[in-house]
């Protein structure tokens, strides 16, 4: 299709010093996008029949041209949404149901889950013709909250099961996998990126309820998390950050408790910045918590060390 433009005619005289005289050229729709920016609008001539479709075009191209505004959402600890440079705000949803089908929607985002999964899931008690009444009442709430949000998320129904998509939503859990999985060979150039995608591991996935179907997931980024944990305290130790590597040491401990292997570390970190007296703070803690949790004392690696450094430290 053919559209006109402006451009400079030089075979006549301006009016005036500062004035450019154009004249009206057959353009392609694609070079007018391209070449419009370029013109300066108040000295262009443009036939009356031609206005509007030049502004249909300019806003067109505008539009194409501004980038939607990323939306970060939370799903380590509290689940939370938040625009770019702005603070995450938790969701509140009409009822628990709609809440939890949109979450388990959120883990299999791109992928279509059966309908029946999801009555079987949240409404096994009833009748097929009462459960999918709910079924689609709480897709039409989800639907409803997410309003604000709609450019960044669909819910699709297809055949016989939903999708949700997302548009430019950034997730710290896929950031953190992704971040994992391209620093599984620490360098010097790379290990600020993991520090820095680390502190997305606010706590465990959806930690802040008990669906049963979220475990598995929960617990595989946990792994992720720990084993990546450790790669850092080891990073720290040949590097001699004993600082670093014992602030990692004791979120293992923390988010671990049961773990003799952290606790080891600690001690063994505690003492290489010569704090004694939280080495047996620490021994005297796991003791504690193994007595109380599983009537257990520590296993031989732990108590060899210990005895050992006992008597290089009387």
């Amino acid at each position: 299709m053919c559209a006109y433009a402006a451009v400079p005619d030089w075979q006549r005289e301006p009016r005036t010093g500062n004035e450019q005289m154009y004249v009206m050229v057959p353009v392609r729709q694609e070079d007018l996008r391209l070449g419009y920016a370029r013109i300066d609008d108040s000295a262009v001539v443009v036939p009356e029949e031609m206005r509007e479709q030049l502004i249909e075009l300019i806003a067109e191209n505008q539009t194409r041209s501004e980038p939607k505004r990323k939306l970060q959402m939370t799903l380590f600890h509290q689940v939370s949404l938040a625009k770019e440079a702005e603070i995450g705000k938790p969701f509140t949803w009409r009822t628990s149901k709609v809440q939890q089908l949109f979450l388990y929607l959120v883990q299999h985002r791109g992928k279509i889950v059966d309908k029946s999964t999801l009555i079987d899931m949240l409404w096994p008690e009833y009748d097929p013709q009462k459960a999918y009444s709910q079924l689609y009442t709480a897709v039409y709430h989800i639907r409803r909250t997410l309003r604000p949000y709609e450019e960044h998320f669909s819910i699709r129904s297809i055949s016989e099961g939903y999708m949700l998509e997302l548009s430019h939503v950034e997730l710290d859990v896929e950031q953190f996998e992704q971040t994992v999985m391209e620093c599984r060979n620490l360098t010097v150039e790379n290990v600020g990126r993991l520090e820095a995608v680390m502190e997305l591991y606010k706590g465990e996935y959806l930690s802040t309820f008990d669906y049963i179907w979220a475990e598995e997931e929960r617990r595989r980024l946990f792994y992720l998390w720990y084993r990546t944990a450790d790669q850092l305290i080891k990073w720290y130790e040949s590097k001699r950050e004993w600082g670093q590597a014992l602030r990692l040491a004791l979120q293992l401990c923390d988010s671990s408790p049961l773990d003799e292997t952290a606790y080891l570390k600690v001690m063994q970190l505690y003492d290489k910045i010569g704090q004694r007296a939280f080495v047996r703070a620490t021994y005297k803690r796991l003791v504690q918590v193994l007595d109380f949790e599983l009537q257990m004392t520590p296993g031989e690696e732990v108590e060899v060390w210990y005895r050992t450094w006992e008597m290089m430290n009387q």
